[in-house]
């Protein structure tokens, strides 16, 4: 069954799937995975046939998450193919960034969570890239916060907005907060922590695909 939404006033449709952005996601899995496989292997040819995709995907499917993943990690992929890209990568400083990365992000997501005004239109613009993802983690954190095994949050998807009639969802897509907000603070430091193991093991062995 295929449904429209629109969001922030782009209409997308489902194609059949659950949600507008699952064929987006089930291609961006399908492509990091053969990034992975092929990583030392990768040409050119093999990117811009790639970004090519990437757009018609979007022109299909409208996913911009899947769009601004899929171009950070083909370029990201790209760049690691240059000797000189991962010798700098080598450096202690560049080693320790690496490895703390996951927690960077999570910061970020936390301060930019905490710091958003609707008011600004700095912060609008940047939440209307995003979708609405920065206003609605924003939103949890104030009401609900993180607390040590999280709370019972009732977020209400695209598709469910549609079936009973509301015109905006208000789902909590911004993973760091969602994990903090639903499954407590122990939860999110256990997470954090494995994907700084699993950074820091990538570092150390030089296995530039994991990274």
């Amino acid at each position: 069954h295929n449904y429209t939404v629109s969001i922030n006033g782009i209409e997308k449709q489902s194609l059949g799937f659950s949600h507008p952005n699952t064929l987006g996601l089930f291609i961006s899995v399908i492509i990091i995975e053969w990034l992975y496989i092929h990583f030392n292997t990768i040409r050119l040819k093999n990117i811009i046939c790639i970004i090519f995709l990437i757009m018609g995907l979007y022109y299909i499917g409208t996913s911009r998450t899947s769009l601004i993943l899929l171009m950070f990690i083909t370029v990201w992929s790209l760049l690691l193919q240059s000797n000189k890209i991962r010798t700098l990568l080598s450096g202690k400083v560049f080693e320790k960034f690496m490895s703390l990365l996951p927690a960077i992000i999570c910061l970020l997501c936390y301060l930019s969570a905490i710091a958003y005004k609707k008011s600004s239109l700095i912060w609008n613009a940047l939440d209307k890239i995003f979708t609405t993802r920065i206003y609605w983690a924003s939103y949890y954190l104030k009401t609900y916060g993180v607390k040590m095994f999280g709370s019972r949050i009732n977020p209400v998807s695209s598709r469910n907005a549609l079936a009973v009639g509301v015109t905006q969802s208000n789902s909590l897509d911004m993973a760091y907060v969602r994990i903090g907000v639903q499954y407590g603070l122990i939860v999110l430091l256990v997470f954090v922590m494995a994907l700084i193991v699993l950074q820091t093991y990538a570092v150390k062995k030089k296995n530039w695909g994991l990274l």
